[in-house]
């Protein structure tokens, strides 16, 4: 998942890598001057989201990050958990978004299969 952040350059998760980077296109000619990684370390990304105060919401397999404070190299120097114990197996991607008035926070969380009854209300 890929989202625009506040300095108006693209972020993007990467899932498999564990981390989200920024592509930066500093000369501004549309082409990404180079893949720049700003959180490491990360158990499966797959969505992310800025809010208003420039702090990044990341969305993991079983929790969701909020990240901040980046220094001047632009890596999140600051993290906490939001929401933990978000439940696992099945689809494990956690799509984040903010309400446009930017008051909530929303979390998808996929089915545990693909027919069947649920037996977490949270799905």
């Amino acid at each position: 998942m890929m989202t625009l952040g506040p300095d108006g350059e693209l972020y993007v998760a990467e899932r498999g890598a564990g981390r989200v980077i920024r592509l930066a296109d500093w000369d501004e000619d549309g082409v990404a001057d180079g893949i720049e990684s700003v959180a490491e370390g990360l158990h499966a990304p797959s969505s992310i989201a800025f809010y208003r105060d420039g702090s990044l919401y990341v969305g993991e397999t079983t929790r969701i990050l909020r990240l901040w404070n980046p220094g001047r190299d632009g890596v999140f120097q600051e993290q906490e958990v939001v929401i933990d114990g978000l439940p696992e197996g099945g689809h494990s991607t956690r799509t984040v978004l903010f309400s446009p008035d930017g008051d909530y926070l929303y979390v998808s969380i996929g089915s545990s299969c693909n027919v069947c009854l649920e037996n977490d209300d949270r799905r």
